[in-house]
């Protein structure tokens, strides 16, 4: 056989291959973007036709389908960029060379390029299932843990691909204009030179990037599920003014961002249980977010929720998940029906200091009639010469509460929600996104806001380091105002 057949033969072959890839990817990218579009047009009108806690479901429905297209464009991404692995020039140049014995060798690698693309496409698949299978009810626990897992893997994964990919056309330009390789070639330090070229060529290669993205990915994914359900006991003193004597050293327990249901079971929230126990606090706070299930699927995994003890009670509010699933009403009733106290936008006075709760702030588009996010019908009635602490799941209602209209004094706001990014790949976009992620801040002079990562996680069983937690807040009397 005539070599330069073959040659022929191979570039014929590979042009007509990626002719069709090109258009398939193309396909996709166009049918994401426009059904994206279609939910951001006509959404509003689906929603409305509908009433009551449907209208708020349908609409979380709807997002959901919106975050799928959206993730099909970074699926697309990801699946043309690991597939060129195998892509590259030399690989087809030492095949071409081969001649007579490329057709052998050619099938072989056609073979493996195969199961390598239909592994890529069963991981992409399953990770796209995760955030829809919780519509459906009845699925097997392990498949749902498999979907979870897959998307974990997938929301690394495209984070360091996508920054590696921007940050290899920075150096390619860099490369080409500068001439940085002989600007780095002419540094007097030596080491300095060996570092930096071992760098420029990790991101100028499209094979050692993929391993390295790869890499990162699966300890990031290892090492955050590990640690998804080792909760943390931490402890703050934060100081209140006009403390009454009675409640210094008042110990409070925060609990917030349990996410029951997927891969959070009763046992997991039974362990919950025995550490808040185990601390005797004075009071457990449950700032939302208990639930991702609606109570006729999920209620048995958080009965260990009854079985909380401190000397003055558990008081829940609700966070945005609880009213994703069926009737959030059903949850509020069968938290009540279990001693917890769930204080809706009203209050009650626990040992001198005016607790607040407030429905999500997000609640108004639940579509339950009545349900709303209201500082004032909450906060009004409170002692303004006491302490007051709220309990407000998003802390993007903070400067709504500290500079509520009528003034009305807010000493303390606990929140939860933001998981603190949750995913190491993705805590840097959400600490610009929230103006307060993690930790205590001032909103204003008298009003200390604190946040909590949550004490477990949401979606898949990922979580950073010493992250899932369950805060013991003691209270101390000010000196000044802080």
């Amino acid at each position: 056989m005539n070599p330069n057949e073959v040659h022929d033969y191979s570039c014929t072959k590979k042009t007509c291959m990626r002719v069709a890839f090109s258009r398939s990817v193309c396909i996709l990218a166009t049918f994401a973007i426009i059904g994206y579009l279609t939910i951001k047009l006509f959404g509003n009108s689906i929603i409305n036709r509908s009433h009551g806690y449907v209208r708020g479901n349908r609409q979380h429905l709807l997002h959901i389908i919106k975050l799928e297209f959206i993730m099909l464009l970074g699926s697309l991404f990801m699946y043309v960029r690991l597939i060129s692995y195998n892509n590259s020039t030399e690989n087809e140049k030492c095949i071409i060379d081969l001649g007579e014995s490329f057709l052998k060798i050619s099938k072989r690698r056609e073979s493996s390029d195969q199961y390598y693309s239909v592994i890529l496409i069963i991981w992409l698949v399953l990770a796209h299932m995760a955030s829809l299978l919780y519509f459906i009810p009845g699925v097997h626990r392990y498949i749902f843990n498999l979907c979870l897992l897959c998307f974990g893997f997938w929301i690394h994964l495209v984070v360091i691909l996508v920054g590696l990919t921007a940050a290899s056309a920075v150096i390619r330009f860099l490369t080409r204009f500068l001439n940085l390789f002989k600007f780095i070639g002419s540094s007097s330090n030596s080491t300095c030179s060996s570092v930096l070229r071992f760098l420029l060529s990790l991101l100028t290669d499209n094979q050692r990037q993929i391993i390295t993205a790869l890499t990162i990915s699966a300890l990031l994914s290892l090492a955050t599920f590990i640690s998804s359900d080792k909760i943390v006991i931490k402890e703050i003193t934060i100081p209140i003014r006009d403390l009454p004597t009675s409640a210094e050293g008042f110990r409070i327990a925060l609990v917030s961002d349990i996410h029951a249901g997927a891969s959070v079971d009763e046992e997991t929230v039974a362990k919950v249980v025995d550490y808040v126990n185990s601390e005797n606090a004075d009071t457990v706070f449950l700032v939302g977010d208990l639930t991702d299930a609606p109570v006729s699927r999920i209620k048995d995994r958080l009965t260990p929720l009854a079985h909380l003890r401190s000397k003055y009670g558990t008081f829940f509010v609700t966070g945005n998940h609880e009213y994703y699933y069926d009737n959030a009403i059903e949850w509020i009733h069968y938290f009540s029906s279990m001693g917890i106290t769930v204080l809706e936008n009203n209050h009650t006075e626990v040992n001198g200091l005016s607790v607040v709760g407030l429905n999500d702030y997000s609640s108004e588009n639940s579509g339950i009639h009545g349900h709303h996010f209201d500082v004032l019908e909450a906060l009004r009635g409170c002692n303004q010469t006491k302490p007051v602490i709220v309990l407000s799941h998003n802390p993007i209602s903070a400067k709504e509460i500290a500079f509520n209209r009528e003034n009305l004094r807010v000493d303390l706001i606990l929140s939860g929600h933001t998981h603190a990014g949750q995913f190491y790949t993705v805590a840097v976009f959400m600490y610009w996104l929230h103006p307060y992620f993690y930790g205590l801040y001032t909103v204003r002079p008298g009003t200390t806001l604190f946040v909590t990562a949550g004490t477990l996680y949401q979606g898949p069983p990922m979580k950073m380091l010493r992250m899932s937690e369950i805060w013991l807040i003691t209270l101390k009397k000010a000196l000044e105002i802080p």
